[in-house]
């Protein structure tokens, strides 16, 4: 079974950059948003030579350069066995995206095969090898009250459905990230939020680091 991570967070909260630390010997990137990545240096590490960075917004797992598909080759491929972790930045990109290139069709079940396809996609990246880490990135929807004051928080998606399906319940660790502007940091536990985190594996707010969060789950896994 992989182990399978949410963060989401506003722009510029440091979603993409928590994955600076990552090892890009053993690490996939799928870049949804077409953005390339938040750190010095980056292109000289993911590339498609390396064969470790792969730019695109389809969600049809028909589709071979599709999200779902690039994660199960990259799963269950002989040539990524090296491979450790894959991070899908960002899923609300595919959502939103879809909707675009559906806009024309009339009724509900565009809304239908897109939950479907996100359901399934998120569902099938968590049954695949124990040494595999899969991290879905997206962006959050807040509620706030007449003030402007932050009443809830929890990751945006599109659609009644995925709505009812609460995207957030099928990972056991959602990573909730923030900053004030100096420090940047994951909220791990539900402060008016749906973040969340197995017990006593992190601190309810840790360094906005993946590479240090995916240790730490390995090690209260591992006992």
């Amino acid at each position: 079974m992989s182990r399978t991570i949410l963060i989401y967070g506003q722009s510029g909260a440091g979603k993409t950059t928590s994955c600076r630390n990552l090892d890009p010997a053993s690490t996939f990137f799928i870049d949804c948003d077409g953005k390339g990545l938040s750190w010095r240096g980056w292109r000289k590490n993911y590339n498609a030579d390396n064969k470790n960075y792969f730019r695109t917004d389809e969600l049809d797992p028909h589709t071979k350069i599709s999200v779902p598909f690039l994660i199960r080759a990259v799963a269950t491929g002989e040539p990524y066995k090296h491979i450790k972790t894959i991070v899908v930045d960002g899923i609300s990109t595919l959502m939103v995206t879809d909707e675009f290139r559906r806009r024309k069709e009339k009724g509900f079940d565009k809304y239908q095969d897109l939950a479907a396809c996100i359901f399934e996609t998120v569902k099938q990246a968590a049954s695949y090898r124990d040494d595999l880490t899969v991290v879905f990135i997206g962006h959050v929807d807040i509620e706030r009250d007449q003030n402007g004051a932050e009443i809830f928080s929890q990751v945006r998606t599109s659609g009644q459905k995925l709505k009812r399906i609460v995207l957030e319940s099928l990972f056991t660790t959602v990573l909730y990230a923030k900053t004030d502007g100096a420090q940047y940091w994951f909220e791990t536990t539900p402060q008016k939020s749906t973040a969340k985190a197995p017990i006593g594996a992190l601190p309810e707010k840790v360094e906005n680091d993946i590479a240090e969060v995916i240790a730490r789950l390995i090690e209260f896994e591992e006992g």
